[in-house]
């Protein structure tokens, strides 16, 4: 993010006001499940039985997610593939202050390299950062930790909104591989249709809306689709409706598995399933995607780099089959709680646009 300075604020090297260090990185054979956490080029990565940094330091990306902002927690460890800001001069700086400062579009200046962009010492000293009097760095902090609370506040929300609905389908229909509650099991391909219709690149209405397994979110969201001509398709695809879940055959340990509210084409690495009169929708969309049900389509994927499930060994999957009206309380449940976090997605996006706005004036002096 560009942020303008304010022109009565003095400036400062990066240098001046702390010591950037690289530390020594460890092997991932080297971690331990238990321990202090040890910080990567963008948070945390594991844990280790020692630690090299004994209180909260800001972090910079500089390998990897070159630029990426973190704060380790105290007692932590550092790897080389993030520069800790050491021995930050609090005198000068207020802590929360150089965060916020860091995170704008100045630190892009000292990446280099372009096949392995990375930061370093050296290019570090291009940075310099507004210094305005430590009293006024407080207060401009204090006014944005207290606008990030709200945007994570609502962050959260979302996560928990995310969460509640696969647990409601556990407590209503149980774990669909052990079936605790009995109901009659049916093999998938029985009660559901995997329809690949193929569309091939001469057919393709260049306006329709085109999804790739990088659409699909691990939490069933489908963001970021563009449109058929935007996508340059140069092969086969296969085309969905608002009937159809589409459910990701790539590494299905990533649970790409989502209900979309629209119609269009999608990557043959996705498989279209059309459920049956027996079934609702969002029923077989949490059943899919149940810690069981992805460990069952993980262990039959074929393929060590890239493995796949084939929609024959899919459609084989037993299913447990609950009454249907049970099927469409739950479907009346899901509905609700989507529509919530539809309206607080929408504010979680209008709170960041105001935080933006917020830090550009205070940036610019204007707090």
């Amino acid at each position: 993010m560009t942020v303008e300075i304010s022109p009565n604020w003095r400036t400062v090297q990066l240098h001046e006001v702390c010591q950037p260090k690289q530390w020594q990185t460890i092997k991932k054979s080297e971690m331990t499940e238990t321990g202090f956490p040890v910080y990567g080029a963008n948070g945390i990565i594991g844990r280790y039985h020692s630690f090299n940094h004994t209180k909260a330091t800001i972090l910079i990306g500089c390998r990897g997610t070159c630029g990426a902002i973190n704060v380790c927690e105290p007692n932590s460890w550092v790897t080389g593939n993030a520069m800790a800001l050491d021995d930050l001069d609090t005198s000068r700086v207020d802590f929360n202050f150089m965060v916020y400062a860091l995170k704008t579009d100045e630190l892009q200046n000292a990446i280099t390299g372009t096949s392995q962009p990375q930061i370093t010492q050296t290019s570090l000293k291009r940075i310099h950062l507004p210094l305005p009097p430590i009293q006024e760095q407080r207060r401009i902090a204090a006014v944005l930790d207290a606008a990030e609370a709200l945007r994570e506040k609502r962050r959260q929300t979302l996560v928990r909104l995310n969460s509640l609905v696969q647990s409601i389908f556990i407590n209503m229909f149980g774990d669909p591989v052990r079936n605790e509650y009995d109901w009659p099991t049916v093999r998938l391909g029985d009660v559901a249709i995997i329809e690949r219709k193929a569309v091939y690149p001469g057919e393709v209405n260049n306006q329709e809306q085109y999804v790739g397994l990088e659409n699909i979110t691990s939490n069933g969201a489908v963001e970021g689709v563009t449109t058929a001509g935007k996508a340059d398709l140069k092969s086969s695809k296969f085309a969905f409706n608002d009937d159809h879940l589409l459910y990701g055959k790539l590494r299905p340990y990533l649970t790409k598995i989502a209900a979309p509210k629209f119609g269009g084409i999608c990557s043959t690495d996705i498989l279209p399933i059309k459920p049956g009169d027996s079934l609702y929708r969002y029923y077989l969309l949490y059943c899919l995607r149940t810690p069981a049900m992805v460990a069952q389509a993980t262990n039959n994927a074929v393929g060590i780099n890239l493995p796949r499930l084939s929609p024959t060994v899919l459609e084989s999957f037993e299913i447990p089959l609950p009454p249907i009206e049970t099927q469409r309380c739950f479907d009346s449940v899901v509905q609700e709680i989507h529509q919530q976090h539809k309206t607080l997605k929408t504010q979680a996006h209008l709170l960041d646009t105001l935080f933006d706005s917020l830090r550009q004036r205070a940036f610019r002096g204007e707090l």
